[in-house]
């Protein structure tokens, strides 16, 4: 025959009881949440940094493929000229060149085609950072003078939340980096492009920037006085 539990803690838990339980669960809960929270963060933060790193070493090699198959005739044309100036974020060119390299997959693979590439740095998506951004006209732009407003500027950021750049132009004959560099007539016994060009580049949240030296050919031409 059925008998009725004789106490309380037969029958179940106690309301005491219950809610010991649930503060235990709650407790443990805020734990696991924070230690997923606290794992996801580095994740995110890691993923970033592996990203920033992957975006500088791109830019680096194409940087070092530019300047590596570098054009600049025997200084009578100018539109072959090296322009090297000091990097202004207005989205005015701080370095502009022409070159055989492209990042069009259309172009030519056998590097006969020779390219105006040009850098700049624009205005980026927060504030206080910019985009740095490599820009080439078609080769047939640099075939006429006349008719050289007919072929666009083609971009494609290479670096984001850029912060500061700054460029430098090594001199070799003075052994020295100079701030700008223009070849011209003008300067006597100036070479038509620079030794090296190097880049001091800093991110938006970093305060140690990051130094990219390239070494150009030697250049066969010398400006020289008529």
């Amino acid at each position: 025959m059925w008998k009725r539990p004789s106490s309380s803690a037969e029958a179940g838990l106690t309301l005491l009881e219950l809610l010991v339980a649930m503060l235990l669960a709650a407790v443990v809960g805020m734990a696991v949440y924070a230690m997923h929270d606290s794992a996801m963060g580095a994740y995110q933060h890691a993923r970033e940094a592996r990203r920033a790193g992957f975006g500088l070493n791109v830019m680096v090699e194409v940087l070092n493929d530019d300047l590596r198959s570098i054009y600049t005739g025997d200084g009578a044309d100018s539109r072959f000229s090296f322009q090297g100036k000091a990097v202004d974020a207005g989205g005015e060119a701080f370095l502009e060149f022409s070159c055989a390299a492209s990042l069009d997959p259309k172009a030519g693979t056998n590097g006969t085609e020779i390219r105006r590439v040009r850098y700049t740095l624009a205005e980026g998506k927060t504030r206080d950072s910019y985009d740095l951004v490599r820009e080439e006209r078609s080769p047939f732009a640099l075939k006429s003078e006349d008719r050289d407003d007919d072929y666009e500027w083609r971009g494609v950021i290479l670096a984001r939340d850029v912060g500061e750049v700054e460029a430098a132009y090594f001199d070799d004959l003075n052994n020295s980096f100079q701030s700008e560099w223009q070849t011209e007539p003008a300067l006597s016994n100036r070479p038509l492009r620079p030794a090296a060009v190097q880049l001091s580049l800093a991110k938006s949240d970093e305060e140690t920037p990051t130094v990219i030296l390239i070494q150009l050919p030697p250049a066969r031409y010398l400006y020289h006085k008529p």
